[in-house]
C-alpha cells in the first residue's frame, strides 16, 4: 500500500500525535501530552522557532510514522526521528517522511540537520542511516555544582573582557573563528555554516542574555570566547560554547573563562553549571574534569547537510 507524506501544522488535528511519534513518546489514554513533547512545545514557543517542520507518513488514514525538525535560527535544526520501536513497515514510512523533511529543510535554507539519541538506544544507527543521516560523534554531557570547590589551576593574566553587543559582533565572530583552528570539538562541522550563522544558532540556545557572553583579548587580539545561557525551568546555567585560540592554549585562558562562568552562576543564584563536549576531545574533557565536572549522560549525534558534508 502506497505511503503518503503530509506536512502538519499546529492547527492540524494530528499535529500533537505526530510529535509523540517523532519523539518516541507515546501518549497515555487520557490524552495528556507526554513530558518530552510538552518540553519541546515550550521550547518552540520560547524561542519562536524560525522553522517548524512536521511530516507524517500515512497509509490510507492511519499514521505510520512521523518526523519533526525545529530551528531557532542559525541555518541549523534539531530533528526528531522515531527509532525505539519499528518494523519493516514503519521504517519505510519513517524513511519516506525523513526524505520529504530533508527536502523541505533545504528549501528553508537549513544547512545542518542534527539528531541526538541516547548512546544506549538500540536500532538507532540502522534507522538513522536509512533516513540519510551519518554518525558524527558521541557527546558527553557534564555537570558540576556551583557550591563545589574551585579548581586549583592557573588563570591567564592580562586579559581584556568584553561582553556582547551588536556593535561588537565582529569581535565575537573573529573570536569564534580563531578558536576553531585545530579544534577537536566536532571539527566535521567547521565550514558547514558561516560563523555568523553559528553565532545565531548559539543565541537561540536556552535563555540568551548578552551580558553573559564574553570575548577575552590580549594585546587587542581575541584569544577566547565564552557563551553562557540560562537553562529554562532550572536553577542552572549552560556553557553553550567555550573556545580558545590555538596559540594560547595551555596558558590559563580556558581556566579564566570557566572561572568567569562560575562567578556568573553565583551572581545568578544558579545551583549547577552544565555543558556538552565531544567525547574525542580529550584535552577539553581533562580541563572540565580538573574543574570537577562529572559526566551525567551521553548522546550520539547524527547529522545530515545540504552542503556536501
Amino acid at each position: 500500500m502506497v505511503v503518503s507524506v503530509r506536512q502538519l501544522y499546529p492547527t492540524d488535528q494530528d499535529y500533537i500525535s505526530a510529535l509523540h511519534v517523532a519523539l518516541d513518546a507515546p501518549g497515555d489514554r487520557s490524552g495528556q501530552i507526554a513530558r518530552p513533547v510538552q518540553e519541546l512545545l515550550d521550547a518552540v514557543q520560547r524561542t519562536q522557532a524560525g522553522t517548524n517542520l512536521v511530516f507524517a507518513a500515512y497509509r490510507r488514514h492511519h499514521m505510520e510514522s512521523a518526523v519533526a525538525a525545529f530551528s531557532g535560527g542559525g541555518a541549523a535544526a534539531i530533528v526528531y526521528v522515531p527509532h525505539l520501536h519499528y518494523s519493516k513497515r514503519t521504517l519505510q514510512a519513517t524513511q519516506d517522511a525523513a526524505g520529504v523533511l530533508c527536502e523541505a529543510a533545504g528549501e528553508a535554507s537549513i544547512k545542518l540537520l542534527e539528531v541526538l539519541v541516547d548512546s544506549a538506544a538500540e536500532h538507532a544507527a540502522h534507522v538513522l542511516e536509512r533516513c540519510g543521516f551519518r554518525y558524527l560523534t558521541r557527546l558527553v554531557y557534564m555537570n558540576r555544582p556551583i557550591s563545589g570547590p574551585v579548581a586549583d589551576s592557573p588563570v591567564a593574566p592580562d586579559l581584556a573582557w568584553e561582553s556582547y553587543t551588536s556593535e561588537r559582533e565582529a569581535v565575537f565572530l573573529r573570536a569564534l573563528e580563531v578558536s576553531y583552528a585545530e579544534s577537536l570539538d566536532c571539527p566535521e562541522l567547521t565550514g558547514l555554516r558561516t560563523t555568523k550563522e553559528v553565532l545565531e544558532g548559539h543565541r537561540a540556545t536556552g535563555e540568551f542574555d548578552p551580558a553573559q557572553w564574553w570575548v577575552v583579548s590580549r594585546d587587542r587580539e581575541p584569544v577566547g570566547v565564552l557563551l553562557l545561557c540560562g537553562v529554562p525551568g532550572q536553577a542552572a546555567m549552560e556553557i553553550v560554547y567555550l573556545g580558545v585560540a590555538q596559540p594560547v592554549r595551555g596558558q590559563g585562558v580556558a581556566n579564566a573563562l570557566i572561572h568567569r562562568a562560575m562567578d556568573t552562576c553565583r551572581q545568578q543564584n544558579a545551583k549547577d553549571l552544565t555543558l556538552a563536549v565531544d567525547s574525542r576531545n580529550r584535552p577539553a574533557r581533562a580541563l572540565y574534569q580538573r574543574w570537577r565536572f562529572r559526566p551525567i549522560a551521553m548522546r550520539d549525534a547524527w547529522i545530515a547537510s545540504s552542503v556536501g558534508a
